[in-house]
């Protein structure tokens, strides 16, 4: 069975997310794995441990959204389950930002493209490509 266009662009997008999130994540680990023993010595040690937090956050999401990237271009059925929940699970995450007080200005640009990843993934079509009824 061939790939549907939109499959591809969204494995395409998770993977370059993905790639760029692990970057991010190692990024704050470092941070955090410098910033905390520093801090500590100054009385500064929180923002160690909350950058270091965010890097391992950072990089369970990166994980999940390469492994969907991955799954998504073999047609795997575990890579449509993945794609779908990174996409409600980013969805989540914006709703969840706004009841603590972000802005909608931001969150809602942020929430269109995990909206129309669910939908096309959810399309009768794309359901069949992956072995979904």
């Amino acid at each position: 069975m061939q790939r549907p266009t939109g499959v591809t662009v969204i494995a395409t997008l998770a993977l370059i997310s993905g790639t760029l999130s692990l970057c991010g994540g190692c990024f704050l680990l470092g941070f955090g794995s410098i910033a905390g023993p520093i801090g500590a010595l100054f009385g500064g040690g929180q923002l160690g441990a909350s950058a270091f937090s965010s890097g391992i956050s950072w990089s369970i999401g990166a994980a999940i959204s390469l492994a969907a990237s991955f799954g998504l271009l073999s047609l795997k059925q575990w890579g449509w389950w993945l794609g779908l929940i990174g996409a409600v699970w980013s969805l989540a995450s914006s709703l969840w930002g706004i009841t603590q007080g972000a802005s909608w200005c931001f969150a809602l640009p942020g929430m269109l493209l995990p909206a129309i990843v669910v939908i096309y993934l959810l399309q009768p079509h794309v359901r069949q490509v992956f072995g979904r009824p």
